[in-house]
């Protein structure tokens, strides 16, 4: 039954109560709308910030990896390098090694000349031996 308003031509009845209702419940879907889009941007927010987070961590990463690589190339260069250094030594410890042989045999030679012998017999055998341990030691 509707209610009269005395004074107005106003009257409140079933209907209104209806249509205040439904704009009530409009009004708070509203806000459930709105505090749902505050709350997805929240979330969104939070979400690029751990993308940018990631993408920080990779290019630690990456710089790190590159820090590695260098370090890799250096050592392969230190060891190239340390290559080189015994491949000459080697050579010259060979080099020295033949000049001590040619200065034994010279030697040799000298003592059985100023000993009034010839290069036979034992002395031949003598300087036969210090060549041979000279190409072994090659």
């Amino acid at each position: 039954m509707p209610i009269n308003i005395p004074g107005t031509n106003l009257s409140i009845g079933q209907a209104t109560f209806s249509d205040l209702g439904g704009a009530v419940s409009d009004i708070f879907a509203g806000i459930g709308a709105e505090t749902s889009a505050t709350l997805k941007a929240q979330g969104l927010d939070i979400e690029a910030e751990g993308t940018d987070i990631s993408a920080q961590a990779l290019l630690l990463k990456a710089q790190g990896d590159i820090a590695e690589g260098r370090e890799y190339t250096l050592a392969q260069t230190l060891a190239e390098q340390n290559a080189n250094y015994t491949a000459v030594s080697t050579a010259i410890q060979s080099a020295q090694q033949e000049r001590e042989v040619t200065m034994t045999i010279g030697s040799q030679q000298v003592a059985v000349a100023g000993g009034g012998g010839a290069e036979s017999g034992s002395a031949l055998a003598l300087m036969r031996d210090s060549a041979s341990q000279g190409a072994l030691a090659n």
